[in-house]
């Protein structure tokens, strides 16, 4: 019988009654303990009754529990803003993602072809497009002078990014712009890059410039920044945005004894 029963056992099926046998090392499905498909066990405790009940196996609950949470991601936050449109916001996860139609990007999937910035005479490959390119250069230099911030320029996009994004907050209009700024920013210049690469129409920096401060107006009209700091009124006053909406103050209740 000894011999026999691991046999035995994996061949016997338990049945549900209150459900307080084990969850995980019990064969209550009839395909063996659930404990054998996992390579971790998350709750070792855990009871049939805590996801399964009535003849219903409570799946939120299952999965709350196997799936491993790690902690948001800062690009979740800024690039799918209610501050910027869906079309730049899918674009920004494609940039982050490597999954641009450049040279370098395409290479990936087996496809060779020439390379050359559509800005200037070198290789065209994502960090030099969005950073490095001479025109793009004095973009980031422009909007870096017009918010008085110190520069941030790094060799690769994503450490440029998130060095704006080191600087975003919520408690100052000036913060709220640096968030989605570098969105806007690699949107303008992949429009410029695609214009002149598949229209011939060359625009300058000032010209993306202008591009951008135009997105950012619609933008502030549309959701305005709020006065939340005396800094703020720099925004305005240099015309990055038209207007600012005052802070509402807290509400004071008098209470009488």
């Amino acid at each position: 019988m000894l011999r026999s029963k691991d046999v035995v056992v994996g061949n016997t099926r338990l049945l549900v009654h209150d459900g307080s046998s084990s969850f995980w090392f019990e064969n209550w499905l009839g395909g063996g303990p659930l404990a054998n498909d996992q390579a971790a066990v998350p709750t070792l405790e855990a009871q049939i009754s805590d996801f399964y009940n009535a003849g219903t196996l409570h799946l939120e609950t299952l999965s709350s529990i196997i799936r491993q949470r790690h902690p948001p991601m800062i690009s979740r936050r800024y690039i799918w803003s209610s501050h910027i449109l869906l079309r730049i916001s899918i674009y920004m996860w494609r940039l982050l993602n490597q999954a641009i139609s450049l040279a370098d990007v395409l290479e990936g999937f087996g496809f060779n072809m020439p390379s050359k910035c559509s800005f200037c005479s070198s290789c065209e490959i994502v960090d030099h497009l969005f950073s490095q390119c001479p025109l793009v250069d004095d973009v980031w230099n422009f909007f870096e002078h017009l918010l008085d911030i110190l520069s941030v320029h790094y060799l690769d996009v994503l450490t440029l990014i998130q060095g704006y994004w080191a600087r975003a907050s919520t408690s100052s209009a000036t913060g709220h712009l640096l968030s989605i700024l570098t969105s806007i920013v690699c949107w303008e210049i992949w429009k410029a890059r695609n214009l002149q690469f598949f229209d011939g129409v060359v625009l300058f920096a000032f010209q993306v410039c202008r591009r951008i401060l135009a997105e950012v107006h619609a933008i502030s009209i549309a959701i305005p920044f709020t006065h939340r700091m005396a800094t703020d009124t720099r925004l305005f006053s240099v015309g990055v945005i038209p207007f600012l909406k005052p802070r509402v103050p807290p509400k004071v209740t008098t209470l009488n004894w």
